[in-house]
């Protein structure tokens, strides 16, 4: 077949064979369209003369440049799902380094491309080792530390030995044992956080542990004779959703409950039962299939107007 070479400015009446496969390569429905839309146009053996159709060249150009880079930006970086993603210092009293997040994931992120996705790049300090990379700080502010009971009966808040940097919280800060501790739905990880494939609707936290190997946050390393959890089996994996999800409500009460190390279940389910009836439909994340589908709407607006306009041209060349 002939086709004209848009971007030939040499002699308007010269024609050249041009291939399908050697067209712009836009979306298909795009170039679908094009293609109807130049056979009506063609005329004595798909040869025609391109000094008549330069405005139409510009046109259909112009307009599948729009049609791809609207395509491109639907398309191309659709996420594989979302995860919410929370970075914790539970055991010094202090609440959240960074509160509760819901980002999106992208085909081959690990754990720590999300989390830099959730608090930005700049606060996150990334340890290389050996055994793959891992996250050995956040940049915090600090504050005073208040050991929740269940630590304080096995730790002495006077042999802290505080933060080797100032405005950082590292591992091995307060006491030699001292990291962030990977769990992901409330688990704690059986993969190092670089290793980690992430799941729709999973709940990463990153939780800072000073005591235990992170027993003072949920592990239980009893098998190995390390120390027993010293939380109980108390779950926060829906707390934290909800906390992600009532971004912008004054829910003070609620998260100093679910921050709390010695709350009890019972009392972090009532906070989430509160945090609930504090939500309100316009406030709550709608469900996936609620959202607007508006992928397929930059083709179906452009391609029949590439259609009409071509439609319109060959009529006024009969």
């Amino acid at each position: 077949m002939y086709f004209m070479p848009l971007g030939n400015r040499e002699g308007y009446d010269k024609t050249v064979e041009f291939k399908p496969g050697d067209l712009p390569v836009l979306h298909s429905d795009v170039n679908f369209f094009l293609c109807v839309g130049v056979a009506l146009i063609i005329r004595e053996k798909g040869v025609f003369c391109m000094k008549k159709l330069k405005r139409l060249g510009a046109i259909l150009v112009a307009t599948g440049l729009m049609a791809s880079m609207a395509c491109t930006s639907a398309w191309a970086y659709e996420p594989d799902g979302y995860v919410t993603v929370s970075v914790e210092k539970f055991s010094l009293g202090q609440g959240y380094i960074f509160e509760p997040e819901t980002v999106p994931f992208y085909e081959y992120d690990n754990g720590i491309d999300i989390v830099k996705r959730a608090v930005g790049e700049e606060n996150v300090l990334v340890t290389e080792s050996s055994f793959g990379n891992y996250i050995g700080g956040f940049v915090d502010q600090g504050g005073e530390v208040i050991l929740p009971d269940c630590l304080s009966a096995v730790v002495d808040v006077a042999s802290l030995t505080g933060r080797a940097e100032e405005n950082q919280l590292c591992e091995f800060d307060y006491t030699s044992e001292s990291g962030f501790i990977f769990f992901v739905n409330d688990l704690s990880s059986s993969v190092s956080i670089s290793e980690y494939s992430p799941a729709d609707g999973d709940v990463i936290s990153l939780r800072y542990s000073i005591y235990g190997y992170g027993a003072d946050v949920g592990c239980d390393n009893s098998s190995w004779g390390g120390s027993p959890s010293l939380t109980g089996n108390v779950n926060r994996n829906e707390a934290t959703r909800l906390i992600a999800e009532a971004k912008g409500i004054d829910i003070p009460d609620e998260k100093a409950v679910i921050t709390d190390l010695d709350s009890s279940q019972e009392e972090i389910d009532f906070a989430c039962e509160s945090i609930r009836n504090k939500l309100t439909p316009e406030e709550e994340i709608p469900e996936e299939d609620d959202i607007p589908a508006d992928t397929g709407l930059a083709v179906c607006m452009v391609s029949p107007a590439v259609f009409g306009i071509c439609a319109i041209l060959a009529k006024k060349r009969r």
